[in-house]
Formats: structure tokens, C-alpha cells, sequence
């Protein structure tokens, strides 16, 4: 279960996320809502993942032939892929928790650069409460019940910079805010009243969620965060085109929190200051599941695919004929931890190592690049 707290104004406006995310690296360790110390990291990926963030990169310079596939079976086990997805129960979205009774939180979220969600899917009165200003045909609200025409709004909080808008002031009474309604700019000494707001729920472009189907489409989509609660073992991300994310982070709390990739499209995830494909099954029967026709390239700098306290038998599944390649070649194994960079030595922690290598004492560590696809793509 992930507590999530209202969002909170603050004055930042951008940080390496505000800019043309199709022509920079979206991907940036510091901002990533998930990362494992991003300090320890470089902010610059490894050169042998630079061309994954190519919308039409060339795999067959990180795919290995033939024969240098088949030179390390003698001596190591291959990972065969799966004929078909374990049977699962609580398939469907549900806000119980066994010990917490009905709690309501299962939602499908989209987390920008800053940190704000736009809900695709809630709970609606729940999760999209929000607490902010009130701004209408009398003004912009005061703490002491008053009304000021003496501001400024701006719905795009990409609008001013934190030196424009300070500029803006000049020493003038008042203050700025920037959050998920926009830019707040106002000149009085009376600071806004706060009040209670509720988020929209809906289809953003590229985005949508599909209740009856419990599916999330991406299509062409390129972003920072998809963020799952409690949506159950059914719940599936439908890929059309190309996408890109720097995280897919589920949460199964008990009940289910499984995902399904499936669809003809492709998603590229880059997280290089955390893990990129991450289920928090919180005890539950969670799992990941990629169905064949999918293509996914998944860099983390702390792992690429994480599944931590799920009870299924395996935390990732992946149907034939896809296979599993590693950059650099390695001999990429599915398994149960510990491992060489785990956290409290989690047994039922899951992640893919490179059997290959285990210079630290039969302890692996997980595979920071990985790629499911086939030998077509």
C-alpha cells in the first residue's frame, strides 16, 4: 500500500524534466520518485544504454548471435521462457486489505516530473482529494473570507520560471505558488485561504484505463511515472506504438497487484538512479506477466525488473517465443534472492542476475539492462 499525501505547493517549477522530452533524456536519476541514493549514481547512463533511448535504435549492435548464445549452455542453465501465465485469483480491482478491511485505494496514476498525479483511475471522493486555492467570479478566496482580483493564474505551471516569477514580485507584497493546479501569483499581505479540491479523473493524451477491461492503454505515450495500487492480478498495460517511462512501480497490498503487458507496441523504461520495472506485491500472489508480442527494454540502475514479498511462484513471466537478452551478453537467469545488492536480505525478493557471475560469493546482482522481445524485433 502506498500512503500518498496531498500534494503540497511549492515554488520549483522545473527541474530536468521541463523540457522537450522526445529530444533530451527524459530519464534523470536525481527527479525519479524512486530512487536508491541518486547521489551514488552518475547522471549519465553507461554508453552502452545511450542508443535505448532512440526512437528507432538499431538492437542488432546489443543482441547476440547465434552462436555466442549457445557457447555458455554447457557450463550454465539457458532461462526458458513460459507456455503460458499461472492461474491467479482476486483479479479484479478491490479496496480490501485482509487486516485492514475496505480501505478503498486502489487507483491507476500518472506521476509527472514534479511529482503530481493525474489520476486515470480512483476511487472517486478518495484518492484525488487535494487541498489548494479557490479562484472564481469574486476572485481569488483570502483567509479572512474576503475576495482580491489582485493575482495572477496561470492553468500551465511550466509558464514562468522560479527567476520570472520572483521578478513578477519585486518586493511587492504576496507570494507565488506552483502546484497541480498551476501558477498561483498574488499582491496581497492576506495570504489564500486553503481549501479542499478534488483532482479530475480521466484519459490524459496517450493514456487511458479502460474499467470494464481493467486495462491501461499506452500508446505513443512518453512520461515519467505509472503508478498501480491494489488494481488486482487482472489489471493489464496495453502497449500501441512506441512508449517511454523512466517507472513502472505496483503495489498489491495483500490483494493482488499483478500486471500483464500486452499489445504489438514496445516501451523503453530508464531509471539509471533506481530500479525501472517495480511490483511491491506486499504478500500477495503478484506477479509480472509479458505476453508474446510484446517488446520491452527496461534499464535501472539498481535493477531492472524488482518484484519484492509476493507469494506466487515466480515474480516474472514471460510467454514463448520471446526471449531474454541482457547489454552487456550475459547469461540472464528469473530468480528468488538474497542478492548481492539486496535490501534486509529479502528471500522473497525476485529479479533476473547473470548466473555467470558470481564473484560475491554465490550472491548475484541484478541485471541492470534487460530486453524481452524476439529474435525478429
Amino acid at each position: 500500500m502506498q500512503m500518498a499525501a496531498a500534494a503540497m505547493a511549492v515554488v520549483v517549477v522545473k527541474d530536468a524534466f521541463g523540457y522537450d522530452l522526445l529530444k533530451h533524456d527524459i530519464f534523470n536519476s536525481a527527479a525519479s520518485s524512486y530512487a536508491e541514493t541518486p547521489a551514488s549514481v552518475s547522471d549519465e547512463p553507461p554508453s552502452s544504454v545511450k542508443d535505448d533511448k532512440k526512437k528507432d535504435r538499431d538492437r542488432d549492435d546489443r543482441k547476440r548471435d547465434d552462436k555466442k548464445t549457445d557457447e555458455p549452455g554447457d557450463k550454465y542453465p539457458r532461462d526458458v521462457a513460459d507456455k503460458a501465465f499461472p492461474k491467479l485469483s482476486n483479479l479484479n480491482p478491490s479496496g480490501y486489505a485482509e487486516g485492514y478491511g475496505q480501505i478503498d485505494e486502489q487507483y491507476v496514476a500518472y506521476y509527472d516530473d514534479m511529482g503530481y498525479p493525474t489520476w486515470l483511475y480512483c476511487i472517486d471522493g478518495v484518492r484525488n482529494v487535494n487541498y489548494g486555492y479557490l479562484i472564481d467570479s469574486n476572485g481569488l478566496l483570502l483567509e479572512d473570507g474576503t475576495y482580491t482580483k489582485d493575482y495572477e493564474y496561470y492553468p500551465d505551471r511550466y509558464a514562468y520560471s522560479h527567476d520570472e516569477l520572483n521578478a513578477k514580485l519585486n518586493g511587492k507584497a504576496g507570494g507565488y505558488v506552483v502546484d497541480d493546479q498551476g501558477i498561483l501569483i498574488y499582491y496581497t499581505d492576506v495570504p489564500y485561504e486553503t481549501v479542499e479540491y478534488r483532482n479530475p479523473i480521466g484519459p490524459i493524451p496517450g493514456a487511458s484505463y479502460d474499467l470494464a477491461t481493467n486495462t491501461l492503454t499506452l500508446e505513443n505515450f512518453t512520461g515519467r511515472q505509472i503508478n498501480v495500487n491494489m488494481m488486482g492480478n487482472g489489471f493489464k498495460i496495453k502497449l500501441v506504438g512506441d512508449n517511454y517511462l523512466e517507472q513502472i512501480l505496483v503495489w498489491g497490498f495483500g490483494y493482488g497487484g499483478s500486471v500483464t503487458f500486452t499489445g504489438d507496441g514496445s516501451l523503453t523504461l530508464y531509471n539509471s538512479g533506481g530500479k525501472a520495472l517495480v511490483l511491491e506485491a506486499e504478500d500477495s500472489e503478484s506477479c509480472i506477466m509479458i505476453d508474446k508480442g510484446v517488446n520491452l527494454d527496461i534499464y535501472g540502475g539498481y535493477g531492472a525488473v524488482w518484484v519484492s514479498r509476493t507469494t506466487a511462484a515466480k515474480g516474472l513471466y514471460y510467454l514463448e517465443p520471446l526471449v531474454m537478452e541482457t547489454d552487456p551478453a550475459y547469461v540472464p537467469m528469473r530468480r528468488f534472492g538474497p542478492f548481492a545488492a539486496q535490501v534486509n536480505g529479502d528471500e522473497h525478493t525476485y529479479s533476473i542476475v547473470d548466473i555467470s557471475n558470481d564473484a560475491n560469493d554465490g550472491y548475484y546482482s541484478p541485471v541492470v539492462h534487460v530486453w524481452f522481445g524476439t529474435k525478429e524485433d
